[in-house]
């Protein structure tokens, strides 16, 4: 997507084909289970599902366009002797122009390797970012707990002290982490090409290596 960019309800005339839309828009969604890069896309055109605008189907032309040219690109996988969980957590604060409702986004460390990840629209207005911040970190630590409980009953241990990492001063006694090294701004907003790639490579999202590339 644009830099900065906002889907809305009402700018443009209505799909040529809605049915067409949604059908691209819902395959695309499966995707997003093994392409955390077109995460945040997706979950702004699937909000308008119910009547697409020309806009909005310009913007999934746009993320074919983009998947097209990175049909290699997946998630390095690394194995780690010592288990820990790390999660980075970020809202995009009244990002929606119609409803002013904030973006959740996470992704959840298991040692180096990003395991889950999620961008969704708060269901609730938020007075504050502060507001809008803590709802994010509730969402992100339901996820957190989940995954610990699963790995409990598989035998593996972590310790008691956990990190959530979020770039909003009001909240700082969770854990602040620097803007610049927040890796869920991924999930929340659209990005320069330049931050984009960035934070692909922090993600470990990108071209498999020429060792285990096929060909």
């Amino acid at each position: 997507m644009v830099t900065r960019a906002h889907l809305n309800s009402d700018d443009g005339v209505l799909c040529y084909d809605p049915t067409l839309y949604r059908s691209i828009v819902g395959a695309l969604q499966n995707l997003t289970f093994t392409r955390p890069d077109i995460e945040y896309a997706i979950n702004q055109v699937y909000q308008f599902m119910h009547q697409p605008l020309d806009c909005h189907f310009k913007t999934v032309k746009r993320i074919l366009r983009y998947l097209r040219g990175t049909l290699n690109y997946g998630l390095d996988i690394h194995g780690g002797s010592i288990p820990s969980l790390l999660i980075y957590s970020d809202a995009d604060w009244a990002g929606c122009p119609s409803t002013r409702c904030s973006t959740t986004g996470f992704c959840l460390f298991l040692g180096s390797t990003m395991v889950s990840w999620s961008s969704k629209k708060q269901a609730t207005v938020s007075h504050s970012s502060a507001k809008a911040e803590y709802r994010d970190v509730a969402h992100s630590v339901a996820e957190l707990d989940w995954l610990m409980s699963l790995l409990s009953e598989l035998g593996i241990s972590f310790p008691s002290l956990l990190m959530v990492l979020c770039d909003n001063i009001s909240v700082l006694n969770v854990s602040y982490v620097p803007t610049h090294d927040q890796l869920a701004d991924f999930f929340t907003k659209s990005l320069s090409s330049d931050r984009f790639h960035s934070l692909c490579s922090n993600l470990e999202i990108g071209d498999p290596p020429a060792s285990i590339a096929g060909g």
